[in-house]
């Protein structure tokens, strides 16, 4: 009896093995964020070129769903998909999801009105300020956890920009990635660029990696990423993304 158990056992786990094996999709979900994920970019933006580019080294091809960000971490959380393609490290993230190697660098900046006097020196000179942030979003962990301000969460940048701008400001300032920001703001009102400051110094600057749940299966899918980072970046393919970004 425990040797049928065995054996069926063994013939099992090569189903298992042989299915995954024989599955050369990963399944990506995320928002749009211009021009790091666009859906509307003949090439859908910089992370999902580096990331395509990465896992056809090793075989495996990328079908993307785009959804709202809160979505998108559901979907991983619950294996609805196999990876977030764009997404930053915290502690809290920590415990569910298997985080690849860095492959990019977002720097979050503080964004405020032309007109406005304000300097930002640091999370110390955010007080009392209400600032619009983006719904499921993290910008870094001292940013989060403060509580020296206000926060009011949107479901994308663009809506905070036009609290911002609105002749009667709803909210004192915002925060983006600046290269996102800019491309954000440049695509929906391009005369909104000379009304607002992205703020030096930034309030993180944040590697970007991809992130799956912790199961065998997301911490293998993370496994041949890294491994397919690997090459092309010997290989040269990486720099020539980056170069096409202006990266």
């Amino acid at each position: 009896m425990k040797k049928i158990i065995l054996i069926l056992s063994i013939f099992l786990l090569s189903i298992a093995t042989i299915s995954f094996a024989g599955d050369n999709v990963i399944k990506a979900a995320a928002g749009s964020w211009p021009p790091f994920m666009d859906p509307e970019a003949p090439k859908e933006g910089m992370c999902l070129e580096i990331i395509r580019a990465a896992y056809k080294q090793v075989g495996y091809t990328v079908e993307m769903d785009w959804v709202p960000w809160a979505r998108a971490m559901d979907y991983v959380k619950k294996g609805k998909v196999d990876i977030i393609p764009d997404i930053w490290v915290t502690e809290d993230r920590k415990t569910f999801l298997t985080f690849s190697d860095a492959y990019a660098m977002n720097q979050i900046k503080i964004v405020k009105r032309a007109d406005d006097p304000f300097v930002y020196t640091g999370i110390e000179s955010l007080v009392g300020k209400k600032i619009g942030c983006v719904r499921g979003y993290s910008y870094g962990d001292e940013f989060s956890k403060s509580d020296k301000f206000i926060r009011e969460d949107v479901t994308d940048f663009f809506t905070n920009i036009k609290k911002l701008t609105y002749k009667v400001p709803r909210i004192d300032l915002t925060l983006e990635d600046e290269i996102v920001g800019r491309v954000i703001i440049a695509k929906n009102a391009p005369q909104l660029l000379s009304e607002v400051v992205f703020c030096d110094p930034p309030v993180k600057s944040i590697p970007l990696y991809v992130a799956a749940n912790q199961t065998d299966r997301g911490k293998k899918v993370i496994e041949l990423f890294n491994e397919g980072l690997g090459k092309i970046m010997a290989n040269g393919e990486y720099k020539v993304i980056m170069t096409a970004y202006g990266l």
